[in-house]
């Protein structure tokens, strides 16, 4: 009879010979390879892997893999689990402050994180705040907002720049913007963003 742990050690399997693990694909799998009593319908009416099995692949692989959620299709579209050391970037629009403080983003250890973006446009308090909280490997990116790059003039580009800089000055930091460049923005202040960024 097949028991949780073997089940974890197909999955495993699964993972090696790939590096990632579509949630998808491992409850397909098991359900066909072992039946559907390692399987389960979640609240939500989505189909999961049986907690035991979790369990004992969490013990197989440790802090070697990583589960890696994302939205859109259906609850489990596109979660999966990867092994660390491949790459990651994270992109999400502004509000981070609850990730930032919970350790979401230190768990996931994506290799760039983007964007840390403050008010209006985010919620972070600084983004010296945020570094402080990050893992150091983790380096990130933003976050100069858009209307200062479209409206403000040259110098207000060239402050914001070096606000960024001080305020992540030691980290592991892309200067960026807050989002895509916004159609009608001055190539002037284009230009000055990207000289202002790159001074020593």
């Amino acid at each position: 009879m097949t028991t949780p742990k073997e089940v974890a050690q197909w999955m495993v399997a699964q993972l090696e010979e790939s590096d990632c693990l579509l949630q998808v694909e491992a409850v397909a799998g098991i359900e066909k390879m072992f039946g559907s009593e390692f399987v389960y319908l979640s609240d939500i009416g989505e189909k999961s892997i049986d907690r035991r099995v979790l369990n004992h692949f969490r013990t197989l692989t440790g802090e070697d893999v990583v589960w890696v959620t994302q939205h859109g299709g259906g609850y489990w579209s596109g979660a999966h689990w990867r092994k660390r050391g491949g790459f990651i970037l994270w992109h999400s629009c502004g509000h981070v402050k609850a990730f930032v403080e919970m350790g979401a983003f230190n768990d996931l250890m994506p290799e760039i994180l983007e964007t840390l973006s403050e008010r209006p446009v985010g919620n972070l308090p600084s983004l010296q705040w945020a570094r402080e909280k990050l893992d150091p490997k983790i380096a990130t990116k933003g976050n100069l907002p858009l209307n200062i790059l479209l409206q403000g003039s040259t110098e207000d580009v060239r402050a914001d720049v070096r606000r960024i800089r001080a305020q992540t000055a030691g980290t592991r930091h892309i200067v960026g913007l807050t989002d895509d460049l916004l159609k009608n923005t001055p190539l002037a202040n284009a230009l000055a963003f990207v000289d202002e960024a790159r001074k020593p």
